[in-house]
């Protein structure tokens, strides 16, 4: 994939699979994935969204686990974990416009679930790109499809050239 500060720039494929885990298992999660596959996670906290996500971006692979009852992303894994229960949560899938991939989704019958725009210097802050890299934005939108499954677009546009912590 890349190193720290480098943007993949591919389109039209997966970037990455989101699992979620409720948050007591978090730890047992990351020492497992650490020691199975020797990855190194980056940890992000988002306490405006109610969520600890662990990143190996490298890999392929986010943990996200819900530090909140409600509110922002919290209510949209809670939700997941009590319908179906730790395991796959979303697919992220990169595009070149989400505007057109969105359209194409909601006429599929996919319901929106949330979207953000994560600029540049919150991208630096939040672990994504090393402080001394050139950053990027990330556009994303997640989307419940109609067949149940979480599919988010993600649209990376900016100087940097990866979202890949190494």
């Amino acid at each position: 994939m890349g190193t720290r500060g480098e943007m993949e720039t591919e389109v039209d494929r997966v970037h990455h699979v989101v699992w979620c885990v409720h948050g007591e298992n978090l730890e047992r999660v990351r020492a497992y994935w650490e020691r199975a596959l020797g990855l190194t996670m980056v940890d992000i906290e988002l306490p405006d969204r109610g969520l600890h996500v662990l990143l190996a971006w490298d890999a392929g692979i986010e943990i996200v686990a819900p530090t909140a009852v409600g509110g922002g992303g919290a209510t949209a894994v809670n939700a997941v974990l009590a319908e179906r229960g730790e395991g796959v949560y979303a697919i992220v899938y990169s595009v070149a416009s989400i505007d057109e991939a969105r359209s194409r989704l909601e006429g599929e019958g996919a319901e929106l679930v949330f979207e953000e725009t994560v600029p540049p210097d919150v991208v630096r802050q939040r672990g994504i790109v090393a402080a001394d890299q050139p950053s990027f934005t990330i556009r994303q939108a997640q989307f419940r499809d109609a067949l149940g499954m979480g599919i988010c677009l993600q649209e990376l546009t900016g100087e940097a050239t990866a979202p890949f912590p190494s």
